[in-house]
């Protein structure tokens, strides 16, 4: 009998150091993968994005050399799609990666080439209103004045609508209060643009010699507005939304007090937190009060049921949400980062000719050619060879 349990040990201990050590090499590949994959990413993006720089040089450099030069230069890429679009006078190169060297949401120029990442949302200013919008959301705000001359404020009706696409309803009587005030006299501070990351308008504020802003903010993809209120001349007690319509039905309140929601047969009306929150309703409101050092609200409007915002709910609150590549609440939300690079020629006087291109993933020879001017634009072919 002792024979067989000295027998028996060793064999017990292999079995324990290789189930062991398989675990840990287990462990160190589920590091190190995403890693690499991630760092491979990182080198195809590069890749791609100097393309694009190398496309742009050669474009500009047979532009200014007079009709009929012309220059033949190689180009690569391992991911994604590259389109010489000549109805829309632009090169456009989409891609989706693992990486988030390009952050989430943004938009910007380096030299000729703009690269955004997830950016679909656009602002605009048209007749003193602000239109924030992306493929779900239209949102109008009031355009308040300027550093100059700010205008009155009724914060009872801070933003003057948000109309739903997918459901066609439009939705009103969003007010704000800051420590019990109602109003102020603001102007208003914004980047226009189109294809942004993100839709932004500052309000800075004064009311009753307090000053703050606020910031209301539409994200690309997104299915809510986030607003909330910075930078105080003093410490307020507490920050309240509310949302008074007639599209306000049946309420729920969450019993974490972090969401209160009201919903119809086709769409949802939500007010979300992701810290402490007082929340309350009435027949025809809902609202909701944060303290100010923590406050933020998202305002949803979107389609489905109360129950689609309870399933983002510990997204929000471990702060994981706004981490997506594009958040929403009724929405798939992409595991990937969508990029974008792109040359616009349309204000550069080069009108790009011939037949649109559509390229995948290989190695090419694209011939670049200056077939003399049209009115006020030098006309460049592109072609492959």
């Amino acid at each position: 009998m002792l024979y067989m349990r000295k027998a028996i040990s060793p064999l017990i201990s292999g079995v324990l150091y290789t189930g062991i050590l398989i675990m840990a090499i287990s462990f160190v590949l589920s590091m190190v993968v995403p890693a690499i994959d991630n760092l491979a990413d990182t080198l195809k993006v590069d890749t791609s994005k100097d393309m694009m720089y190398s496309i742009d040089l050669y474009v500009n450099k047979v532009a200014s050399s007079g009709k009929g030069s012309k220059r033949t230069i190689p180009i690569s890429f391992e991911i994604g799609t590259l389109n010489v679009d000549t109805e829309k006078n632009r090169i456009l190169f989409l891609a989706d990666v693992d990486t988030r060297d390009i952050a989430p949401r943004t938009s910007l120029y380096q030299g000729n080439v703009k690269i955004s990442s997830n950016a679909n949302t656009n602002l605009s200013y048209f007749n003193n209103s602000y239109v924030l919008e992306n493929e779900h959301l239209k949102v109008t705000l009031f355009g308040n004045g300027t550093i100059l001359q700010p205008q009155y404020i009724d914060f009872n009706n801070i933003i003057e609508s948000i109309y739903m696409k997918e459901v066609e309803e439009n939705l009103t009587g969003i007010g704000l209060n800051v420590d019990g005030l109602n109003d102020a006299y603001c102007w208003s501070e914004a980047v226009t643009g189109i294809n942004l990351g993100r839709a932004r308008v500052i309000q800075h504020c004064n009311s009753s010699n307090l000053l703050f802003d606020v910031y209301i903010v539409l994200e690309s993809s997104a299915d809510y507005l986030s607003v909330s209120i910075k930078n105080p001349s003093t410490e307020y007690t507490n920050v309240s939304l509310v949302i008074d319509s007639t599209h306000i039905s049946s309420s729920v309140l969450d019993s974490g007090k972090i969401f209160i929601t009201s919903e119809k047969s086709d769409y949802v009306i939500a007010l979300v937190s992701d810290s402490y929150a007082v929340t309350s309703s009435t027949a025809s409101s809902i609202s909701m009060t944060q303290e100010f050092d923590s406050n933020e609200f998202y305002v949803v409007f979107t389609q489905g049921s109360n129950q689609i915002v309870r399933s983002r709910l510990d997204l929000v609150a471990s702060g994981k949400f706004d981490l997506y590549y594009d958040p929403s609440f009724a929405f798939k939300m992409s595991d990937k980062n969508h990029i974008e690079f792109s040359l616009d020629y349309t204000n550069d006087n080069i009108n790009l000719s011939g037949t649109s291109l559509l390229l995948r993933p290989g190695n090419y020879m694209l011939s670049i050619e200056n077939n003399g001017s049209l009115g006020n634009y030098i006309t460049i072919l592109l072609k492959t060879v």
